[in-house]
């Protein structure tokens, strides 16, 4: 049995009881504990699973009309969201005060910053999930807007966010859409998403859009911002070249980032 056949089985198990432990696993598969560990690590970063001590817990995936669950978008292009974030922390300084957006790609992003060796750098997000992992480093200040839960995005929106980012000044904000039309339009499908993501957009110096390849070429509801707007666009390479000729012929640097699928 190789790793895919083994992880498509713990989802199943997980799918069946809701709980796996490595020890049980491992047994099952006759390989090693740190074998199943890997297993396990991949399947979190894929959004299928939360890690705890000894195994693992499966994610809850809220149902939601119109929209897709936050889980079920993890899964979604996951290793392209990891390039582009891989390319993003590049641009991030000690000393930066840094604003966030409550998507699955700038969770991405926030699992990288995560990893910095800073001793000052301050982000103020919307989204649970990027707060909780930032935390775990001593040398970011992670601020949270505040606001009402979205459950299915975990993310925090309403009047109390959007006041809130009203009165910020930041040096750089990172941001993705769930949609970007051919004439350069940011959009979300979720009013009050593209409200915090607009207010990002004029309280920030310096505007970052994370996009992967499946969300051009498409519209939404809400346009949050315009290309005019943004300094910097990175992509992953299963990009159109054509839908990126717009955002070069107004003097936007476009970053297109190579993806190594993983097994």
């Amino acid at each position: 049995m190789n790793s895919k056949e083994r992880r498509q089985q713990i989802i199943e198990l997980l799918e069946i009881k809701g709980t796996v432990e490595i020890a049980e696993l491992a047994q099952r598969f006759s390989v090693s504990d740190m074998t199943v560990y890997r297993d396990l690590q991949r399947l979190e970063e894929e959004g299928y699973l939360r890690k705890t001590i000894g195994g693992a817990i499966r994610n809850i995936d809220f149902p939601v009309g119109g929209e897709s669950s936050y889980s079920r978008r993890l899964k979604t292009n996951w290793e392209e969201k990891q390039a582009l974030a891989r390319r993003a922390v590049q641009y991030i300084e000690d000393g930066d005060s840094l604003g966030l957006d409550a998507s699955t790609t700038t969770y991405a992003l926030a699992r990288e910053i995560q990893k910095l060796k800073v001793s000052d750098l301050t982000v103020i997000t919307n989204l649970i999930s990027a707060q909780l992992d930032l935390s775990r480093n001593e040398g970011i200040s992670s601020i949270s807007t505040g606001g009402l839960v979205r459950a299915n995005s975990f993310s925090l929106v309403g009047p109390v966010a959007e006041k809130f980012l009203e009165t910020v000044n930041l040096d750089k904000s990172f941001l993705s859409a769930k949609a970007v039309s051919l004439e350069g339009d940011f959009m979300d499908p979720e009013i009050s998403e593209a409200h915090i993501k607009e207010l990002l957009v004029k309280r920030s110096q310096e505007v970052t859009m994370l996009i992967d390849h499946s969300n051009f070429g498409k519209r939404a509801l809400n346009t949050f911002d315009t290309s005019k707007d943004i300094h910097r666009l990175i992509v992953d390479d299963k990009t159109s070249p054509e839908c990126l000729d717009r955002f070069r012929d107004q003097g936007i640097e476009v970053q297109v980032v190579p993806v190594q699928k993983l097994n």
